[in-house]
């Protein structure tokens, strides 16, 4: 690396955010104090991986891979705010509770033998509208595991809450489709909808940022 390269990068580190920075603007101060150390490190390696790549001018194959760096960065660190955010204070709105729940089926039931026998005959056709056979089962509530629930619908719990507005809303899972395509083989299939570029790495980091703002005003209006 260069000296002059060396200088660049020690200047704009200086400029960076400080400690300072982040508390006076409660930067996902909402997130557990543990994790949220996690969060910043990843904000901030985010922050300093782009100098480096404009510090080698990055062109085509390279510039890809920083755009695709930011975008995971900042994604990561949408998601674990939200998913802080959504477990601590909207856990008890419905929209939350339909999310987090499901139903399964139960064993197949056998039909009581006390039931007149052509009761017994003809209740499991009732339902019939083809050559299928029908059983009965009882469905039962279970709870949905946190990692199989769609980003995209944690999102819309927002949403529907008036916490993100709807065109940030769009901006959001935009920025974490992308990250979606970090996968090669994802991106191959899709690669008409996404472009890495500087552009959506720039996307990326005021989607970032601007989550922590709407989450911050959310529990300031409601006093949370």
């Amino acid at each position: 690396m260069s000296k002059s390269l060396q200088q660049g990068i020690k200047k704009y580190l200086q400029v960076l955010p400080n400690d300072e920075w982040y508390e006076k603007n409660k930067f996902y101060s909402f997130v557990p104090e543990r994790t949220r150390k996690h969060l910043l490190a990843v904000f901030k390696g985010a922050k300093v991986s782009y100098k480096l790549f404009e510090g080698i001018q990055a062109e085509n194959e390279l510039m890809e891979m920083e755009s695709r760096t930011q975008v995971l960065g900042y994604a990561s660190v949408i998601e674990l705010g939200v998913d802080s955010f959504l477990q601590q204070y909207l856990s008890n709105t419905p929209e939350f509770i339909k999310l987090t729940t499901g139903t399964i089926t139960t064993k197949p039931l056998s039909i009581p033998t006390t039931l007149e026998k052509n009761v017994r005959d003809t209740l499991p056709n009732v339902f019939l509208h083809s050559s299928d056979a029908v059983v009965i089962t009882k469905l039962k509530p279970v709870n949905i595991p946190w990692k199989k629930i769609r980003f995209e619908n944690k999102v819309e719990v927002l949403t529907t809450n008036n916490v993100f507005s709807p065109k940030f809303s769009e901006r959001v899972k935009h920025i974490y489709s992308a990250r979606n395509m970090i996968h090669i083989s994802a991106e191959i299939q899709r690669s008409k909808d996404i472009t890495f570029d500087l552009s959506l790495a720039e996307e990326a980091e005021r989607a970032c940022e601007g989550t922590s703002i709407y989450l911050n005003k959310y529990i300031k209006e409601n006093h949370l």
